[in-house]
């Protein structure tokens, strides 16, 4: 029997998840097993290395291996090029038969020379849930959730005698999603890591009782000096890197390739933007990519994939393969060994199909594309089915180093069913570990750098080397020395220097020092490339109030290349003056259709600059009158009334009451959107001219509303409007939205709408319109009458008195009722509905097992589905996606399934988790976290909506820690239809 989830500890933090690999490429089906699965050795070390096939003009060396390392999954080297390997031996240690024991960290040394790392270190023991690794200040610091550690060897004996935690409250995530990794050393001299789906609340560990901050999802910076920490832009799911200039790429399970477009810092200084998500998949054909896998198929994917055939009369045949699944531990090529097209390539692993993919990445406007770099073929892949390739490193000598799990199964044992898994051992493997690197022909190996011994001037010089190993372990050094002599040095580097990326790294360096003055800035500025450019305008940052670097900076503007611009773009929001609003004005003519400068624009619109941005270039009317123009135009009266600024907002109105005739339509966006951006609840007085457009817009919005000859998309957008007029001057045209059945989408977004109101009316509306509403639209409406306590009083009266059913509330927001913040409301909802169920999962789940027995009926499954678990789940287009996706949960087997259907929230992955929310004018929003930036969250809600709310407009929020799924199904749904159920999931890919 699969062990319980609360025991789910399969953390691998390599983007290998859930769900067996899919795609393009059917195997023929074998039979169920009947006796004994076949399953596939392990080989020896050098076999396997020779199992491995690497594009022509390169070859594979073996590094390291058991016994020296088990189950690693990261690495780092430090300046005399001594490996430090992450240990992971937690995978799967739920279902295994024996302890894993914990995560580790190895010191392996090359100490005669000859390539291949021979002795060992066991640096650290005892670091559960290991998951990255970075060499600082002698020691190295480590990824263990909860915490952010920093062990080091003071005394000499290979052992970490110092143990301090720097960071705590990044969660574990046992569900299996990543937690904290990819530690890397940024352009910028700090650490930088991901945090991944699990994030956490997080803090300084010496601080406990600083306010921890949500990370979910986002990257995170460290200074090492000061310890000092901030959120920046994009997590990585298992996998973060930087290409040589400081941009950031990551990977996730499906998505092997995206780039993070902005960091936090420039979103988060303007509260009322709402920006899109900073994390874009650069890859083309996404998930879809097709890959070259020469690996055979695992036995027990087949098996399992025959099993769930027989066992539920499937026609789907074959196993799915050669598709992206397990995506992790990407890295951009920086060295100097390779020929040179291979700088600035991107090298990730899937461990799922046995490979390591490249891929181009190429130019695209302000982003990049990452474009398949191997036809027909992969870079490298293995024969081998245990080979597990979870990172991809630079090294000393300038090669690619890939560290290789080494398992039988990479994939979470709760995905097998028990038939299969009672035949597999899930700790194969757990004592292996292989390290390689790849080398090309004719490669000379040089002699190991001994960097601990440079002098300053020595490091000084390598920030001018080709490898970026070197270029970041000399900045790292001088960063940490502080030499005070290296400063003369680095400033004639900074000027001086052939090199840009010599240039840019010294420039760095003495920002870390403190020692960046207005020259320096001002010469990178004016570089002949675009990269250094670029990197300039973040350093100009640091003299914000040096009116040289403004003039310098805002030169940007009319740069030739639109990464350029768009750094300008961002950067320029830390100035302040009329040179810096010009230079943003320039921006807006040039580039405001870009969907990235257009955001940096309106990211540097704080204080009275948006107001300012809307008069100078309102008086261009080839601009103003047309997109993109007129969009941004738009966005910006948006912001100045979400800021509400008494002065801005007036400005902006006598900007509209002097506009000539022919610029009456730009009026009136104008007007709708500053109205349409501003607060509820707060009145203001319109001019004349302002009065009459907004007037207009009102007195049509309610026709257009109610028209059912307008598009659905327009009556949506007019219902917006109509929640502008006082309740008592539109109750008229609510009563007949929600009366009317022509248009559910309609119907429904007017019940969304209703929202904005405070008035207790509201209820009776809702309630009055009741048996006219659709079951979608019920469903809206009871989340609607939840949002206000007074509302929430009225739905559970209309329950007591029957006119709405107990059961059209459904059981899992009745369930998170129980769990209200206020007494009173939970009180109530225990008189209403019923007391909470209390029965043990575990003897429910003990009643139920004979479903598992019984042969169900997938037509009667599909029935049983519709009615008890469409309300949180999505399968064959019905259904809401609130819960897990259960597009592959016939993967899991029968016993699996059945225990999270009776025990929901044992363990609930934190995506799905879901969250209250008390806004500032009183409402309260629950539902999942489905999006997130430094601004604003988008919330997923019970009735299948998404609301997205600014941050500064939160009071309170709160993780129930709990699923939309409730518990106490089984008193719906008896064992003859679970055994339905059953075989209509299972028959399900």
């Amino acid at each position: 029997m699969i062990a319980p989830l609360t025991r789910i500890l399969f953390l691998l933090l390599l983007a290998v998840m859930f769900f067996a690999a899919t795609d393009a490429t059917k195997a023929d089906p074998a039979p169920v097993p009947s006796a004994a699965l076949e399953r596939t050795p392990p080989l020896q070390p050098e076999p396997a290395r020779q199992a491995i096939v690497v594009r022509p003009g390169f070859r594979v060396e073996l590094v390291a291996a058991e016994p020296l390392v088990r189950s690693p999954i990261a690495i780092d080297f430090d300046e005399d090029a001594r490996m430090y390997v992450v240990e992971y031996p937690e995978y799967n240690d739920y279902a295994a038969t024996r302890p894993h024991g914990h995560g580790a960290i190895r010191r392996l040394e090359d100490r005669d020379g000859d390539g291949r790392y021979e002795h060992a270190d066991e640096f650290a023991d005892d670091v559960p849930f290991a998951s990255g690794v970075l060499c600082y200040d002698g020691g190295v610091f480590v990824g263990s959730a909860p915490d952010l550690l920093y062990l080091k060897d003071t005394d000499g004996d290979g052992k970490a005698d110092v143990r301090r935690r720097v960071l705590t409250g990044f969660q574990r995530d046992h569900a299996g999603e990543a937690m904290l990794n990819s530690l890397r050393w940024g352009l910028d001299q700090n650490v930088h890591l991901s945090t991944g789906l699990a994030g956490g609340s997080v803090h300084r560990a010496d601080r406990p009782d600083e306010r921890p901050r949500s990370v979910r999802n986002m990257g995170v910076a460290l200074d090492p000096r000061s310890g000092d920490w901030w959120i920046t832009g994009g997590g990585g799911q298992y996998g973060m890197c930087f290409d040589d200039w400081g941009r950031k790429f990551a990977s996730s399970n499906s998505s092997a390739a995206w780039q993070v477009m902005y960091d936090n810092r420039y979103v988060a200084r303007n509260p009322v933007v709402t920006a899109p998500a900073a994390g874009v998949v650069i890859m083309p054909e996404g998930k879809f990519t097709q890959l070259f896998r020469i690996s055979p198929v695992e036995q027990w994917r087949v098996a399992r994939e025959a099993l769930r055939q027989q066992q539920h009369d499937s026609r789907e045949q074959g196993v799915t393969s050669n598709i992206f699944t397990s995506a992790c531990g990407g890295t951009v090529y920086r060295g100097d060994a390779y020929p040179s097209e291979y700088r600035g390539q991107y090298f990730v692993g899937e461990v799922a199909n046995n490979l390591v993919f490249r891929a181009r990445l190429e130019p695209d406007g302000c982003k990049f594309q990452a474009i398949r770099a191997d036809e027909g073929v992969e870079f490298l892949a293995s024969r081998d089915i245990w080979f597990r390739p979870t990172q991809i490193n630079g090294g000393p000598d300038g090669c690619l180093y890939v560290v290789d799990m080494c398992r039988e199964l990479i994939e979470g044992a709760d995905f097998l069913p028990d038939d299969l898994l009672k035949q597999l051992d899930p700790s194969a493997g757990v004592d292996r570990g292989r390290i390689y690197r790849i080398v090309p022909d004719g490669f000379r190996r040089p002699t190991p750098p001994r960097l601990s011994r440079a002098t300053t001037d020595e490091l000084v010089t390598l920030l001018a080397s080709r490898d970026g190993w070197h270029r970041d372990t000399a900045s790292r050094l001088l960063a940490e020395r502080r030499d005070p002599a290296s400063i003369a040095r680095l400033r004639a580097l900074a000027r001086q220097a052939e090199q840009p990326l010599a240039r840019v790294h010294a420039l760095w360096v003495l920002t870390a020092l403190g020692a960046l003055e207005a020259d320096d800035v001002c010469s990178a500025l004016a570089a002949s490339e675009p990269e250094a450019r670029e990197s300039a305008a973040v350093l100009a940052e640091h003299l914000a109030d040096d009116q040289r670097v403004l003039e310098a900076l805002a030169r940007l503007a009319d740069d030739p290349a639109i990464r350029v611009r768009c750094q300008a773009s961002l950067s320029l929001g830390l100035f302040h003056g009329a040179t810096a609003d010009e230079a943003l004005a320039t921006l807006a003519r040039r580039d405001a259709g870009d969907t990235w400068i257009n955001l940096g624009i309106r990211c540097s619109a704080t204080g009275d600059r948006a107001g300012w941005l809307v008069n100078r270039l309102a008086a261009d009317a080839d601009f103003a009158r047309q997109p993109p123009g007129s969009t941004l135009l738009a966005q910006l009266a948006q912001q100045i009334g979400a800021a509400n600024d008494r002065a801005e907002v007036e400005r902006l109105l006598q900007l509209v009451e002097h506009m000539p005739e022919a610029d009456d339509a730009l009026g009136d966006s104008l007007v709708r959107s500053l109205m349409m951006g501003r607060p509820a609840a707060k009145p203001i007085e319109l001019p004349p001219k302002c009065q009459l457009h907004w007037g207009r817009r009102l007195e049509t919005a309610c026709g257009v509303a109610l028209d059912a000859k307008q598009t659905s998309d327009a009556r949506k957008a007019a219902i917006q409007l109509v929640a502008f007029l006082p309740l008592d001057q539109s109750q008229e045209t609510w009563r007949a939205l929600l009366d009317r059945s022509d248009d559910e989408a309609v119907q429904t977004a007017a019940i969304k709408r209703l929202a904005k109101y405070r008035d207790p009316e509201v209820a009776d509306l809702l309630l009055a319109a009741w048996p006219a509403l659709s079951k979608p639209a019920r469903q809206a409406a009871v989340e609607t009458l939840l949002e206000r306590r007074q509302w929430t009083e009225a739905l559970f009266s209309a329950v007591e008195r029957g006119q709405i059913a107990r059961d059209e509330v459904d059981a899992g927001r009745v369930q998170l009722l129980y769990l209200s913040p206020e007494a009173a409301v939970r009180d109530r909802a225990v008189r209403v509905f019923g007391a909470p169920v209390t029965e043990s999962r575990a003897e429910v789940v003990a009643a139920y097992r004979s479903a598992l027995d019984t042969r169900g009926d997938v037509k009667r499954g599909r029935v049983v589905f519709r009615a008890r678990c469409a309300a949180c789940h999505r399968l064959e287009d019905n259904g809401r996606t609130l819960g897990a996706d259960l597009a592959a949960v016939g993967d899991r087997g029968a016993a699996s399934v059945l225990l999270n259907i009776l025990d929901p929230n044992r363990e609930v992955k934190p995506n799905f988790q879901v969250h209250t929310l008390l806004t500032s004018d009183g409402r309260v929003l629950t539902g999942l976290v489905s999006g997130e930036t430094a601004t604003s969250l988008a919330v997923h809600q019970a009735d299948g909506s998404t609301t997205t709310i600014l941050r500064r407009d939160i009071e309170e929020q709160q993780n129930t820690g709990r699923s939309f799924m409730p518990e106490g199904l089984e008193k719906q749904i008896t064992v003859a239809e679970m055994a339905d159920l059953l075989a209509y999931l299972l028959a399900k890919k």
